[in-house]
């Protein structure tokens, strides 16, 4: 369960806040951009949100702290006890003059374990968190393929310093954005919203991707799993469609067993059941009809594969 706790002004969450994040890794040609960004903030109307991890976070809380826009900062553990505790693991930035200005919030986001030190699934909890509240989102860099880069997929109001690296990706590094866009819906599904899962389904479809393969299928496993989370507006004969039919591989249709001896649906199986499932505005027939008449190949006692593969006998 995520805890969140506050020490500061609460009242700066009601204001248009603009979040900053940025990779550890970034090029040192940031700081330019960096400098002129920082230049547009205007201390009596700008918000900033920012960690409070990387030596660019760092930066950034230290110049608006000079320039007295007003800050919202945010760590991935247990909140100290104190602003002296504070003030130190901030290399000792002094936030008295913005504390007493009502310009300063510190946040703690982190699961319920507490943690004193960031972990990874804590900073990616902040960093959601962070742009939830935010209506604009500052990207110092995302290193091409990282988790920060895979975070901000399908996030609106997104203002990159640096320009994404956006190359044609090679084949290789296609698949490893797959993987990487996968494991991240694995590890975060019941702590994102559901139009975050769908710009992420998204963009994992936008790829190009040689077929059929591992990761079609673990994908496809996942939509089939998940499909609760992802919204009842989730049109999955039109993902499942553009997914692509012909990505299934034989292990797709293969059953399950269980401890008790009883079988598992196989994925094929499983998306199958959406397909019929699906509202009467999202139904594709002929989709489910082909489908049903795969399944009976495999599967041919089952009456109702029959039925759906003929639904005029």
């Amino acid at each position: 369960m995520v805890q969140l706790h506050y020490f500061g002004n609460n009242a700066l969450l009601e204001r248009d806040k603009t979040a900053f994040l940025c990779s550890h890794r970034a090029p040192t040609d940031i700081f330019p951009a960096l400098k002129r960004w920082i230049g547009t903030l205007r201390p009596d109307e700008d918000c900033v949100v920012c960690g409070c991890l990387s030596g660019f976070e760092r930066w950034v809380i230290q110049q608006c702290v000079e320039r007295q826009i007003a800050l919202v900062i945010v760590l991935a553990e247990r909140l100290p006890d104190t602003i002296e505790e504070i003030a130190l693991k901030l290399q000792g930035i002094r936030f008295s003059d913005m504390m007493g200005a009502g310009k300063l919030l510190f946040a703690s986001v982190n699961d319920d374990n507490g943690e004193n030190a960031a972990s990874q699934r804590n900073a990616e909890l902040r960093n959601r968190w962070m742009l939830n509240i935010s209506k604009t989102i500052v990207i110092g860099y995302a290193q091409a393929g990282g988790r920060l880069e895979t975070q901000i997929i399908g996030v609106r109001n997104v203002k990159r310093l640096l320009p994404a690296e956006e190359p044609d990706l090679s084949a290789e590094e296609s698949f490893k954005r797959g993987w990487a866009i996968y494991h991240y819906l694995c590890d975060n599904v019941l702590n994102m919203p559901s139009h975050e899962i769908r710009a992420k389904l998204l963009a994992f479809l936008q790829l190009k991707l040689s077929a059929p393969s591992p990761l079609h299928s673990a994908l496809l496993f996942f939509v089939t799993k998940e499909h609760q989370h992802i919204g009842t507006e989730f049109n999955f004969p039109a993902f499942f469609e553009m997914w692509g039919p012909q990505n299934l591989r034989e292990e797709d249709w293969e059953r399950r067993k269980s401890k008790r001896d009883t079988y598992y649906d196989a994925i094929a199986e499983k998306a199958l059941h959406l397909l019929e499932m699906a509202p009467e505005e999202f139904r594709k027939t002929e989709l489910t009809r082909r489908l049903a008449a795969e399944a009976l190949k495999r599967y041919p006692r089952n009456s109702h594969y029959r039925e759906l593969a003929n639904p005029s006998a």
